[in-house]
């Protein structure tokens, strides 16, 4: 039998987005529930990199990363052509968010960001997934199905969900931030629309004593690599091909988890000018990446953010930021309009803003053209740098004015 419960704001996903968009709307006195379907979060076992304003935007939330110990502070990105340093670009210069983007792993975000909540009474309701969303004149009703764990398969035995009850929400808003694959979207029948060619993402993370100090990497040439600092002498190395390229191609049917030695022969196919010391492999993924965007950011009352709004470059984590940038800014229009009854025009802005804002970044490659004096070859792969960068709005525009780059007319 269902159960009726009542809540201003529901947020479906446990994700950096979603709990973010908890955290803002509490900040502000919105009664808000939070649900997620998994168990644990073990996954999360892997560094991530949070932009300069988005640092800033959970630590005015009461986020505590614990940047001092848990994080690896970095304040420049150095893109390369080979050998050549074409530009060592200093994040703490650009114009209105001055500061280190930080690396750290994504389950200490999760934890600081539900440590946050569990002080303003919001708690994470685990085992509960969203099963079905329908608008309701100006609300939407939501199922919520509740699980509990049953052994199943043969030989090899595994945990799977089992629906033991389904609960009842009508929540003045719900904020899906349920990942790709999102119920919502899906129930509420908005489109996706895929940017750009797919492509393959080979990611490591490993021990090394070579430490960069607060500088990220970048280098451009048969592939895009993205080399990062990470804490207590890491290093995060990721590598953007074609997801034609045979290898990566014949990787990703596989589903293979590259190894060391997977490592050491990618450095020497296509970073041969790099020696890094690799010690132990402690992460890695090879995983096919589609740069996309929803066709809309909400239907009536339900709103989209995160990966359930948008698959962006991973090479700089975009779409673990954006995400959070987006639920500060939805978290503010949400509080303004139960202010404003009269207000609700707000919304539709916030909509229209969102999905443009999301745009820009899903095709900011081509949003910049070189000036006279730019280094050749920044104006020859201007569309591979400027997505590796960890800044996006007006901080990008400042990064890219030191690479000699200007927005395209509108």
């Amino acid at each position: 039998m269902a159960r009726k419960d009542r809540h201003s704001v529901l947020v479906a996903g446990a994700g950096p987005a979603g709990l973010a968009a908890a955290l803002f709307l509490r900040q502000r006195g919105v009664d808000v529930e939070v649900v997620d379907e998994r168990w644990d979060a073990r996954d999360d076992d892997f560094h991530v990199i949070l932009h300069p304003d988005v640092v800033e935007r959970l630590d005015d939330a009461g986020a505590r990363l614990d940047l001092a110990h848990a994080a690896h502070p970095v304040d420049t990105v150095v893109v390369h052509d080979g050998t050549r340093r074409v530009a060592a670009l200093r994040l703490h210069e650009t114009a209105v968010r001055p500061g280190p983007a930080a690396v750290l792993p994504l389950r200490v975000v999760r934890d600081s960001l539900e440590e946050a909540l569990r002080q303003r009474q919001v708690k994470v309701a685990r085992h509960r997934r969203l099963a079905r969303v329908d608008r309701v004149s100006d609300r939407v009703a939501v199922e919520v199905d509740v699980l509990d764990r049953d052994s199943a398969g043969y030989g090899v035995s595994h945990m799977e969900g089992v629906v033991v009850r389904t609960a009842r929400h009508e929540p003045t808003h719900l904020i899906a931030a349920d990942g790709f694959e999102s119920v919502a979207r899906q129930q509420l029948g908005i489109g996706w629309r895929a940017i750009g060619a797919p492509m393959a993402t080979v990611a490591f993370e490993f021990a090394s004593g070579w430490t960069p100090g607060p500088e990220a990497h970048v280098y451009v040439g048969d592939a895009v690599a993205a080399l990062w600092p990470a804490p207590h002498r890491r290093l995060r190395l990721t590598f953007q091909l074609p997801a034609s390229t045979p290898l990566m191609a014949a990787w990703l049917d596989a589903r293979h988890t590259p190894d060391r030695a997977d490592l050491a022969m990618m450095i020497d196919a296509h970073l041969p000018w790099v020696h890094l010391p690799i010690g132990v492999v402690s992460w890695s993924q090879v995983q096919w990446t589609q740069v996309g965007v929803a066709e809309r950011a909400c239907v009536g009352a339900a709103w989209l953010v995160g990966e359930a709004a948008h698959q962006l470059s991973p090479l700089a984590s975009h779409s673990l930021n954006h995400g959070v940038r987006m639920a500060h800014d939805l978290a503010a229009t949400i509080d303004e309009v139960a202010r404003d009854q009269g207000a609700g025009e707000r919304l539709a802005h916030q909509a229209a803003r969102a999905r443009a804002q999301t745009l820009r970044l899903a095709e900011v490659g081509e949003l910049y053209q070189a000036e006279p004096d730019a280094d050749p070859f920044v104006a020859a792969n201007l569309r591979r740098i400027v997505p590796t960068l960890p800044v996006a709005g007006l901080e990008l525009e400042a990064l890219a004015r030191s690479l000699r780059l200007s927005p395209k007319p509108m």
